[in-house]
């Protein structure tokens, strides 16, 4: 007899990283649209718990607090108010409005809020049907183009960054600055410094294809629909799993 078990989402790898390193700090930015499961993350990980949230309705109530709040995309005064507040976050989900310049937008904020060792999950970053993808939003799924703004931020900030994508709930990307703790290739090994981002077959005239291709979003997802694996490179969830495995019996030895 089969038993359904549910498919893993970004919750869990959020609760997931949490318990395994003893972070206690989180961030989520989203949109009225985005997000979703703010009430799942787990207060008694995260005991420090906030939410910007953007182009948000008059009346909009999902049962959760809302610390940082803007009724359009312009979140000026939330940034203001965090960074007057010196806030810094152990682990921020980023689910933004899935146009390509409020995507960027709030991944680069992220990559400014996030502590020196933390984590940054971009969700959306793996759009499971062409019908979800476009730059504009539209009724019913939309995926946007966060994985094209994704994808560009990855690359321009190397390599001061480390990354790979979890191939579960639409892909969840994770970013970590580089440093000490190595995010790729994969275990998250404490004590090895990644000095270089390791060749992956083909990928450098990928990517120049995808640079050349800015701005035509038909040509990009083409090109993500062919090279995904590269571009994002993905890691299944048991993989996931098992690197966070190993990097907690290194860091217990």
């Amino acid at each position: 007899m089969w038993i359904s078990t549910p498919s893993p989402t970004k919750v869990d790898i959020i609760n997931t990283l949490g318990r395994t390193y003893g972070w206690t700090s989180y961030l989520e930015i989203c949109s009225w649209s985005t997000g979703w499961k703010y009430a799942l993350v787990d207060q008694s990980i995260y005991t420090i718990k906030h939410r910007l949230m953007y182009n948000v309705y008059p009346g909009f109530n999902d049962g959760s607090p809302i610390d940082f709040l803007s009724a359009t995309p312009d979140i000026s005064g939330c940034i203001s108010e965090i960074e007057s507040r010196r806030l810094t976050y152990d682990l921020i989900l980023v689910d933004p409005w899935h146009e390509y310049l409020t995507s960027y937008r709030d991944i680069e904020l992220a990559f400014r809020w996030i502590k020196p060792t933390g984590t940054i999950i971009v969700h959306d970053c793996c759009p499971r049907n062409d019908s979800s993808v476009s730059p504009a939003a539209q009724e019913g799924e939309w995926s946007g183009v966060t994985f094209e703004a994704y994808i560009d931020f990855v690359r321009n900030r190397r390599p001061e960054l480390d990354f790979f994508t979890v191939d579960i709930d639409h892909g969840c990307g994770l970013i970590r600055r580089q440093g000490e703790r190595r995010l790729l290739n994969y275990p998250f090994a404490p004590t090895v410094r990644l000095k270089s981002i390791p060749s992956i077959d083909g990928l450098d005239q990928v990517e120049e294809e995808w640079k050349s291709s800015y701005g035509d979003h038909g040509r990009r997802l083409l090109l993500f629909e062919e090279h995904a694996d590269k571009l994002l490179r993905l890691r299944s969830y048991a993989e996931f799993l098992d690197d966070l495995r190993q990097d907690s019996e290194a860091g217990s030895s």
